[in-house]
C-alpha cells in the first residue's frame, strides 16, 4: 500500500490546534517553544 503525504503551511485559524497537536504528540517542556513558532504574537523573527 503507498500512501501519501501532502505538506502545506498552518493558516491562522489552525494555530491553536496544530499547537495542541504538537504537545500531545511531543510533550514539550513548559518553555514556550512551539508557541513561539504558531502565535500570532510570536515575535517577526520566528514566524
Amino acid at each position: 500500500m503507498l500512501s501519501s503525504i501532502t505538506y502545506r503551511p498552518v493558516v491562522k485559524s489552525e494555530q491553536s490546534k496544530a499547537i495542541e497537536l504538537w504537545q500531545t504528540v511531543f510533550e514539550p517542556k513548559e518553555d514556550g517553544y512551539f508557541e513561539r513558532y504558531f502565535l500570532s504574537t510570536a515575535s517577526p523573527s520566528y514566524q
